[in-house]
């Protein structure tokens, strides 16, 4: 059974007259947990903003993830075109052209996976937010900086295995 009483006054100083108010009823009546209607509510959302930081935690694992994932692959595919790279340069282009051609074809594979992946993504923050009540200010945020930080990382991933296959070229 619970008990809500309305007060002016500050709550601790009453526990102890709401106490004998009920004991006066009822002798018997155990009464426990003389709490604020503020420690009721921030009580109640203590298992949502546990939910959401662990969201958090988790979707900033999956970022970092997708973002080593997008530099492995890109690597690789940079790594294939080594001989590519190399009659290029036999046939007399210059390292920025073979640098602009690498990452720009590697870019064009981020950028369309990005511009996807962000399409896709407008959809979630309205159906995350039926559940947690305060991301809406924040999910404009995380949309922003997810696609940017794997851009980067995209960008990353094409120029240094490309520098590394130029720099193969010039020792040989």
């Amino acid at each position: 059974m619970h008990l809500i009483a309305g007060t002016s006054a500050a709550p601790a100083s009453l526990s102890d007259s709401l106490r004998q108010a009920v004991w006066a009823v009822d002798p018997d009546q155990a009464v426990t947990e003389v709490r604020t209607m503020d420690n009721v509510i921030a009580d109640s959302a203590q298992g949502d903003d546990l939910m959401a930081e662990l969201m958090g935690g988790f979707a900033l694992l999956a970022l970092l993830m997708a973002a080593i994932g997008i530099f492995g692959v890109l690597s690789y595919l940079v790594g294939q075109r080594t001989q590519g790279i190399g009659i290029r340069s036999a046939l007399g282009a210059e390292p920025t052209q073979l640098l602009k051609l690498v990452i720009g074809n590697g870019m064009s594979l981020v950028g369309i996976g990005a511009a996807i992946g962000f399409l896709a993504s407008l959809a979630l923050p309205k159906i995350v937010v039926a559940v947690f009540q305060d991301l809406s200010a924040r999910s404009g945020w995380v949309l922003g900086v997810a696609p940017i930080i794997l851009v980067l990382s995209g960008l990353a991933a094409c120029s240094v295995p490309a520098r590394r296959a130029l720099i193969l070229l010039r020792e040989e």
